[in-house]
């Protein structure tokens, strides 16, 4: 049995990768809606809800954990 400790590490290391991985995203997005924007839109910012319909409408869907699933699959790779 793995101990609590490396338990939590390795679900840390999952949602950091998560992160890495929603943040590649924005980034795309961003730079896509980026070259649109006038100016001024390009100052303001988005909130919250307004990335996560962003988001959406990439036809991200956040129920199908895309990043822990790779992680998991690795790992079973790993132990194979």
């Amino acid at each position: 049995m793995i101990p609590t400790v490396t338990k939590l590490i390795i679900k840390v290391e999952q949602l950091e990768w998560e992160l890495a991985q929603v943040k590649e995203e924005l980034v795309k997005l961003q730079a896509s809606e980026m070259k649109s924007l006038t100016p001024e839109e390009r100052a303001s910012a988005y909130s919250a809800e307004e990335l996560q319909k962003l988001l959406l409408e990439e036809g991200v869907n956040p129920e199908d954990n895309l990043g822990s699933r790779a992680i998991i699959e690795e790992r079973e790779k790993l132990r194979g």
